[in-house]
């Protein structure tokens, strides 16, 4: 029980990280980080989901030219990973920081 709640919590604290410095990162302000924001709701680190541009850029107000070009932005950045396509689909997944390493004592 110890270790599995010690795993979510580095799991959680990861996720928490990358979000933050995604709100600092100069390299996705804008259009870039509203999809990320959105696809944290969408996706999951270990299954990849399709994502649909058309949906993205409903969702948020944008173009669907930007959407596209924000999730260019976003796997430039590290911060999603994308899969194969399925059918006229791709796939993507998020990328969370590796949890932090224990500093030995």
């Amino acid at each position: 029980m110890k270790s599995s709640l010690a795993l979510f919590h580095r799991q959680l604290t990861a996720h928490i990280d990358t979000l933050r410095r995604a709100a600092s990162d100069v390299d996705i302000r804008g259009a870039p980080l509203s999809v990320y924001l959105y696809l944290n709701h969408e996706l999951d680190s270990d299954e990849f989901r399709p994502v649909k541009v058309a949906v993205l850029a409903t969702e948020l107000h944008i173009k669907p030219v930007t959407a596209a070009w924000a999730l260019r932005r976003l796997v430039k950045s590290g911060y999603i990973e994308p899969g194969k396509k399925v059918d006229r689909l791709r796939l993507y997944r998020l990328k969370w920081d590796p949890p932090p390493t224990e500093k030995a004592g």
